[in-house]
């Protein structure tokens, strides 16, 4: 069964299987770049986390800031005071790249790419409030 699978891949191939035997004669070069692939996408995936981490911290000190100063705020409001904030401090963390929505490869640490990941919203900071217990539902 296993000779059909890869007879028929080398047939599919034609000249390109010479890719098979030489991945067959040196696996050092499959395992270099899988490994360099990991070590990236991990550290994409920690990446990420700190940005999470920081814009939440980033959020709820502001929100904080702001519920006590004006109780009655809205969440729109909320939003439209710290996105110009967070924007300028994740423009400053200097992160390199983060996972694709998918979480299949790296993408640049761009604010459209980390918007996808982290959709920041009024609704994204409402339910961070309620996470935190500084706002209550309603």
């Amino acid at each position: 069964m296993i000779t059909l699978i890869t007879n028929t891949i080398r047939l599919i191939l034609g000249p390109l299987s010479a890719v098979l035997d030489y991945s067959a004669d040196h696996p050092f070069v499959w395992t270099t770049i899988l490994l360099v692939w990991i070590l990236v996408y991990v550290s994409a995936r920690i990446q990420l986390k700190l940005i999470e981490l920081k814009t939440t911290d980033l959020v709820v000190k502001h929100c904080r800031l702001y519920i006590s100063a004006n109780p009655d705020i809205t969440p729109t409001d909320l939003y439209n005071r710290i996105f110009p904030i967070w924007t300028s401090e994740m423009k400053q963390w200097g992160y390199l790249f983060i996972l694709h929505k998918h979480d299949l490869w790296p993408v640049k640490a761009t604010l459209e790419n980390v918007q996808v990941k982290i959709p920041f919203s009024p609704k994204w900071i409402t339910a961070t409030m309620e996470k935190k217990g500084i706002m209550g539902r309603g």
